[in-house]
């Protein structure tokens, strides 16, 4: 009986329970599922338990019921297996193993078994790394010492390096190549830049600091370093996209742009005027750039007509022509500072039968226009050249020629707050071209919008859902009261109920200071709110004496 002891179930039932399903088995006569369950409940599952329990008591089993009973658990174990499998937890597979030490599906539970065992030792080698202060070498090197079969250790020893070699290594270096930059008496600049990256990555850490430091940031280093580094070092880029790398083989070349005449009125009457206001490198001309490429694609409108009489039509067909989505374009070259485009079209958006037009003119304001602004501000002499683009530019944006109304994008570069324009700051530039504007009334009668452009806001690496609270603390943050002065003309001349908006801005992903995977949706996004907010004109003979009325 004791072989009868060990086919028990878990809850112990009596060998009593056991004996009476036998002395009563012919009542299971042509019930065999009844029989299986009563079974079960006594600890018997398989086919071979039952005709050891059968001899252990002796008991007189009808052949009928032993084949009915044959039958059944030939593809028993199979739906015992995937009950186990329906649990699916590592305690599951345990109890199938103890249970069916020799099953079809011994292997198989043993296999997750273990998968549920490398799950928990990830996760426990996970939970020891978060605990470890990256910054306290002894902690680090405990770390090392006790935890060896963890798959941070080599973190954690490439970290432990990086502090015993100086954990500021690679920012001396940056400091380094800033002062190359700095000096004018280098000829070759980006070949005395390659030599001292050169230096630097042949040292025992060098070279795996310096990768890190260009896969966190592709643009510390330019198109002709990387260049050099690729040609002459062999440097691999690990931790850069591919297709950005290939491009260092081909001889692409930044877009040329034109310059302009003078602006002196704008072209379109009927339109709502979009100006785009920032000092230079801001990053104004890309995003106009990827703006104008956005609108020539026809994915947020169905049509760009371009106006070929406007005077910056050229420079308008060039930029529209940068950048397709998802493709690697070419950022353009720098425009003058003295260099003010109008550029005229009308997009034409389609709602079932109706068509909508929207006449827009983008103005590219000279990023001189604002340092002029300053100087005027705080006294400073200027040249009858920068006195006369100022006043004209004033007249520009005071006409109401045809009715025109108007929207201002003032262009700020994120994480530049630091950088200096002649010596000074941007904020210092910003906070003169509002006192200008508020000095001139410039906004004052026909002006729907005022917003603030914020250019590689992915710099800010937060997610989408939080980007618009973190782009708006920055701005309060580092330009409080060049935002503050914008919402006191907003709310004093009834723009935009009172608000200014805070727009972010991203090319895509952008590399060597010159290569751009454009991605659209911050460029759409900005079509649709200039859309908005300007004016539209429903076509077709009905409609046309709606607009006509209204004027």
């Amino acid at each position: 009986m004791g072989d009868t002891k060990r086919l028990q179930s878990n809850n112990r039932l009596s060998i009593m329970a056991m004996e009476t399903i036998f002395d009563n088995i012919k009542e299971y006569q042509n019930n065999t599922e009844e029989l299986v369950k009563a079974l079960e409940d006594v600890g018997i599952e398989d086919y071979e338990q039952f005709q050891i329990a059968k001899n252990d008591l002796q008991a007189n089993v009808p052949r009928s019921i032993q084949n009915d009973l044959q039958n059944y658990y030939a593809g028993h174990e199979d739906r015992v297996w995937e009950k186990y499998v329906a649990k699916g937890s590592k305690q599951a597979y345990e109890e199938y193993l103890e249970k069916h030490p020799t099953g079809k599906y011994y292997d198989e539970a043993k296999r997750h078994i273990e998968q549920f065992n490398n799950k928990e030792k990830i996760e426990k080698w996970e939970a020891d790394w978060q605990r470890v202060d990256k910054d306290d070498l002894d902690a680090l090197q405990k770390f090392v010492d006790e935890c060896a079969d963890n798959e941070h250790r080599k973190d954690a020893m490439e970290i432990i390096d990086d502090l015993r070699s100086g954990k500021n290594s690679v920012d001396v270096l940056m400091e380094k190549l800033s002062d190359l930059k700095n000096d004018k008496s280098i000829l070759d600049l980006e070949e005395e830049i390659y030599k001292k990256i050169l230096d630097f990555i042949i040292t025992p850490t060098g070279l795996r600091l310096f990768n890190k430091a260009l896969a966190k940031d592709n643009n510390i280093i330019s198109d002709g370093v990387a260049k050099k580094l690729k040609e002459k070092a062999y440097f691999s880029f690990n931790g850069i996209d591919y297709d950005f790398v290939r491009q260092l083989d081909k001889n692409t070349e930044s877009t040329r742009l034109p310059e302009s005449g003078e602006l002196k009125n704008i072209t379109m009457e009927s339109c709502t005027e979009v100006y785009f206001w920032g000092i230079p490198s801001s990053g104004k001309t890309c995003a106009l750039g990827a703006l104008l490429s956005c609108a020539n694609s026809a994915v947020v409108c169905d049509n760009m007509d371009m106006n070929n009489h406007c005077q910056g039509y050229g420079y308008m067909r060039r930029l529209s022509d940068l950048f397709r989505r998802n493709s690697i374009g070419v950022l353009p070259g720098g425009t003058a500072t003295s260099a003010t485009f109008e550029m005229g079209f009308t997009l034409v958006v389609k709602e079932g039968k109706k068509r909508i037009e929207y006449p827009l003119t983008f103005v590219d304001l000279a990023g001189e226009l604002i340092r002029c602004m300053y100087k005027k501000d705080a006294g400073e002499n200027m040249s009858d050249d920068e006195r006369s683009a100022l006043q004209t530019m004033t007249n520009v944006m005071s006409s109401r020629r045809g009715g025109n109304r108007k929207m201002h994008f003032f262009v700020v570069e994120y994480g530049a707050e630091n950088r200096r324009y002649e010596g000074l700051p941007q904020d210092v530039y910003l906070d003169a071209a509002v006192k200008y504007i508020r000095d001139t009334n410039i906004f004052k009668k026909d002006t729907d919008a005022i917003s603030i452009l914020i250019t590689k806001a992915d710099k800010a690496n937060v997610s989408e859902e939080g980007l618009q609270e973190v782009l708006s603390s920055y701005i309060l943050d580092k330009y409080k009261g060049f935002y503050n002065s914008l919402r006191d003309i907003c709310q004093q001349n009834e723009i935009n109920g009172g608000r200014v908006e805070v727009l972010p801005f991203s090319l895509g992903k952008v590399c060597f200071q010159k290569y751009c995977k454009f991605d659209d949706e911050a460029a759409q996004n900005v079509i649709k709110f200039i859309l908005s907010h300007a004016y539209g004109k429903r076509t077709g003979r009905f409609f046309s004496v709606l607009d006509i009325f209204r004027k």
